[in-house]
Formats: structure tokens, sequence, C-alpha cells
């Protein structure tokens, strides 16, 4: 499940952080910040965060022809295959969320995803793929998976997301580093003794940043917006779509999400988009996560009345 970046996710790092650093991965470029005892434990947290994002690029890109999901869409049904024990932790997740979303959360797009172009077609992705759906995707013990149907499976839509939580996790791991910032791409996990500062761009006025608030434990991300579309005759239409659907959605400006980890964030921004506001709702409650869809009068709760930008992440519940 393909995203576009559309919110600028900004941060103030004002607790003294020793290093940062940029680095390409996962399609754009991500960001780490780590403040620890000095500055060569910081470079360590910094390289450990980038092996992690590396990690999990190498195995469930879809770009990459060995990489564990792409393997997977190449195999016949109902022949089970080892993957990393990541790319099974992942798939556990996606397939929890599906069951939360009825569905409106789905890894199997990748085929559609490569019919309407928004994929480059790949190694054995001649074939149809069928109408296969995350109940095809069976999780077996020892980190194997099993498909049911031939189908395309696609991990952009949570992938990165597990990427940065991985990647905080593993600059933790460096003794003496507490306080850790990665942001890929508007993908934002943090994990800080002071709060940090969180600033949003506005949809319609580029140039412009509202104030979030602060936070100091927690996850952000952001889907839907300008980027990763595609001309129609009926008008720009975004990579963000459920199994079922012969057309990807029109253009939306973007939704954004807070959760306790940024994989959840990632995932469930695309349940925001497509699922109708009480499936959204409950959905986002069985994850302790909320989200905000931009409009023109502002940012609309999902579920509730439009509402301006939250003045300070405390009232969001985080």
């Amino acid at each position: 499940m393909a995203s576009g970046e559309f919110f600028k996710l900004m941060k103030s790092l004002k607790a003294g952080f020793n290093r940062k650093r940029a680095k390409p991965l996962l399609g754009t470029f991500v960001v780490v910040s780590a403040k620890g005892p000095d500055e060569g434990a910081a470079d360590q947290a910094i390289e450990k965060a980038f092996e992690a994002v590396a990690k999990v690029q190498r195995h469930m890109s879809t770009h990459d022809p060995e990489s564990d999901i792409s393997r997977l869409s190449r195999m016949k049904p109902f022949i089970p295959i080892s993957v990393d024990p990541w790319t099974h932790e992942v798939l556990t997740l996606s397939r929890r969320i599906s069951l939360a979303s009825e569905g409106f959360f789905d890894v199997t797009v990748g085929g559609k995803l490569e019919d309407l172009g928004f994929l480059s077609r790949g190694k054995g992705s001649a074939r149809p793929w069928g109408e296969a759906t995350y109940a095809d995707v069976d999780l077996l013990p020892g980190s194997r998976v099993l498909l049911r149907r031939p189908c395309r499976l696609d991990l952009g839509g949570i992938a990165k997301g597990f990427a940065v939580d991985k990647a905080v996790e593993a600059a933790l791991g460096v003794p003496g580093v507490r306080d850790v910032v990665v942001n890929a791409g508007g993908d934002l996990r943090l994990k800080t003794s002071k709060p940090q500062a969180i600033w949003f761009r506005d949809p319609f006025r580029p140039d412009h940043f509202w104030p979030g608030g602060f936070m100091k434990d927690g996850a952000l991300a952001s889907s839907g917006g300008t980027e990763s579309v595609r001309d129609s005759s009926q008008g720009l239409r975004t990579p963000i779509l459920r199994p079922g659907q012969n057309r990807a959605p029109k253009l939306v400006f973007g939704v954004s999400v807070f959760a306790p980890a940024c994989v959840l964030a990632d995932a469930l921004t695309k349940v925001a988009l497509l699922a109708p506001a009480s499936l959204a709702q409950k959905t986002l409650d069985v994850f302790q996560a909320k989200a905000w869809i931009a409009k023109k009068d502002g940012f609309m709760e999902i579920s509730k009345s439009p509402v301006g930008f939250p003045n300070r992440l405390g009232k969001l519940g985080l």
C-alpha cells in the first residue's frame, strides 16, 4: 500500500542533541538526531539507526527482486517460504490492522497498484494477480508465510513506520544514549527526555507552519497529499487504495495520525483516508491513535466536527 508524504512534520531540537545526520533510504531522506554522553556515542547510535532502516529496506522493498516481499510475490500458492522475522512481524501487525479495519488496510494491493502504474512491473509480474486479500496471507510458525492466491504484496503503507521504530530502538541500545528522533519523510518517532516542539506545514499555504504542540514519546505519520500522484481523465489520483477498487481514489490533501508507535501511525493513515468515519474512529481507538484530515476550513478529527490545529499535543491524549 503506497503512500505519499504531504505534511512536513518539523521539530525544534532544543534538547542539545550531539549529532544529526541524513541518509537516502526508503525512497526518502531519513534524518536521525541523537544525544549521548559524548559525540562518539551519538555517532554510534545514528549509525545503528541507519543500519536498522537499511535492513527493513533490504527485506521489504518491492524494488529489490531479492527482498522477502518480492520473493513472496513470485511464489506459487500454497508453498510456504521463510522470511526475516521482521518481515513476519510486519505482516502479522498488518493482518491485525486489516481485521480491525474490515479490510480497509490491506497489503495485497500491489498488483492493482502495478496495473494503475504506481508500481513498476517486476520479475514475475506478467501473470494476473486476481482478487487476493489479506485473508489469503497465512502466517506460519518459524517466520514462514504461505499465500493462498497469487498476489503482489506491498508494504509501502507500513514498512516505513516500522523502520522508524526499529531505528529508534537500535539507537537507544547504545549505552548512554537516551534521546533519539527519527524522521523518514514525515514519518516521525521520538523518545526524548525533554518535550520537543512539533510544527505542521499548512497544506494550503506551504510556506506557513502551525504549532502542533510538544511531545517526548510518540509517533506521527502523514499520508495523501501532492506526492506520488498520477493524472487521469477525472483528475489527480493517489496510490492509496484497497483491494476491489478498480481506480485509485481522487487526490486528498492528506491526513495526520498520532499513535504510540510509528508503524501504527503509518498504517492507520490509510484507514483514516479510506474507511467510513465511524469505522475509522473505531479502528483508531483499538490502537490508541487519533487522526486529523486536512480540509479547506481547517482540520477535521475523524468522526468529529471541524477543528483548527491543536495548540498542544497534550490535548490529543499523547
